[in-house]
């Protein structure tokens, strides 16, 4: 009996930690202007890198008590204070890996309305396979974009 109940709870932990584990696989962005990454999941571990600006996309790879293991969409990787990042779908953002443009639809066509660089950051509205829409707070500007041109969507992830 005492081998049974322990199996229920070796799977029990199992699955659990599955479930943990797909609840974190998402992406975030940064709350605050200035934001440490540290090298461990604890203030005691050193400063590695520092982003400056708010809406910087993560990608969270791991969790620890109050700490993300997070990635940037140049791989580099280390650890964020939980109540540092907004989870909030809505508060979503992407930042562009290359040089790309803003498009509208007009009159049935696609037209091009802006023309974005890299390393810059707008808020994700939805995507399919191929588009995303996004917002540019700085330009108070929506359109479409390539979704080969942005970097805080999941591959196969539609929106």
């Amino acid at each position: 009996m005492l081998r049974f109940w322990l199996f229920i709870l070796l799977i029990s932990s199992y699955l659990n930690a599955a479930k943990a584990d797909d609840d974190i696989k998402k992406f975030v962005s940064l709350k605050g202007k200035i934001t440490n990454i540290r090298n461990g999941p604890g203030e005691e571990y050193p400063v590695i890198m520092t982003y400056s600006g708010t809406y910087m996309p993560l990608a969270i790879l791991h969790r620890i008590d109050d700490w993300y293991m997070v990635t940037d969409y140049q791989d580099k990787t280390g650890w964020v204070k939980v109540n540092l990042v907004n989870g909030n779908s809505k508060n979503r953002n992407i930042i562009f890996t290359q040089d790309a443009y803003i498009y509208k639809v007009i009159k049935d066509k696609m037209v091009k309305v802006a023309k974005v660089e890299k390393n810059m950051t707008a808020n994700l509205q939805f995507c399919n396979k191929k588009l995303c829409k996004i917002r540019m707070r700085k330009w108070n500007i929506s359109g479409y974009v390539q979704r080969k041109s942005i970097w805080g969507v999941l591959e196969n992830e539609i929106l």
